[in-house]
């Protein structure tokens, strides 16, 4: 069940004022009605993955509508609306319900596949939403530029490039990087590592202060490096102290979006990157 549910990506927004419901619905459809990848279905042809776009007139999103009586309530109806997993081959591969928790207080719970989104699309969805809501209020145009492409687009241009050959110099460099044998970090653990991957992961949070980004910031100015590079860097430096080893890998998320026409886009555009480093002297 953990398998199944370790790429649902979850989310909670509080409301505070009056809220209403028909209007948050409405902006929901519009939503998926602007972004055929919030009514993409994924099915098997001849044993090959294929997106299909369904008819916006056929995906009616429907909001649930709960009242929690008190914290604990509240807690366990949280769970509720964001539990269980998603068949890709049925939509929706998003839902959501609003629980109301007082006079003028509510808690929108949202949930959806990460096939169909990533951190960044999150984002815009997030501001889109507000904004389709305000719109909906006021009657009023919401503003939203018209979408030029649609993730199939994308899709249907990357695998053109994949065929055409494009990568091939990228794919010769990443090959190198790696030939070899590929070193695995030996981090000095204060427990073992189970045999099963269970997904109980936890991260952890922390600020620089203003100084210090500012710091960094001037340093990678002056050094022609971003903010990023020198913080995995720093993080490379501080995995060597621990291990003592030179050669090392790191894997890392990048938003895929390289075109300004993909950043108001909605999809999983994100990919993993693994970087190898050598530290020396």
């Amino acid at each position: 069940e953990q398998d199944r549910i370790a790429y649902n990506m979850p989310s909670a927004y509080r409301f505070k004022g009056l809220l209403d419901i028909k209007a948050l619905e409405a902006s929901f459809n519009s939503l998926i009605e602007r972004h055929e990848i919030l009514r993409t279905i994924f099915i098997s042809v001849e044993g090959e993955p294929r997106q299909k776009v369904l008819p916006a007139a056929a995906c009616q999103f429907q909001l649930g509508y709960l009242e929690a009586m008190g914290e604990e309530d509240l807690q366990e109806l949280v769970k509720v609306e964001l539990a269980g997993s998603f068949s890709l081959d049925q939509w929706p591969l998003l839902k959501a319900g609003v629980i109301r928790t007082g006079e003028g207080e509510h808690i929108l719970v949202f949930n959806m596949h990460h096939i169909i989104s990533d951190g960044w699309s999150t984002e815009v969805m997030t501001d889109e939403l507000v904004r389709l809501y305000q719109s909906k209020q006021n009657g009023q145009e919401a503003g939203l530029a018209p979408l030029a492409i649609q993730y199939k687009d994308y899709a249907h241009w990357q695998n053109r490039q994949l065929q055409e050959g494009r990568f091939a110099a990228s794919a010769s460099y990443w090959q190198s990087q790696f030939s070899g044998e590929i070193p695995v970090l030996d981090l000095p653990l204060d427990y073992k590592r189970g045999l099963i991957k269970t997904f109980k992961g936890n991260s952890i949070s922390a600020s620089l202060g203003a100084e210090l980004s500012r710091d960094i910031q001037q340093l990678g100015q002056a050094e022609g490096m971003s903010v990023f590079m020198i913080l995995l860097s720093l993080l490379k430096i501080l995995l060597y102290r621990y291990t003592g080893q030179e050669d090392m890998v790191i894997g890392t998320a990048v938003a895929g979006r390289s075109q300004k026409s993909l950043e108001s886009q909605l999809g999983f555009y994100v990919n993993t990157l693994a970087f190898r480093t050598v530290v020396n002297g």
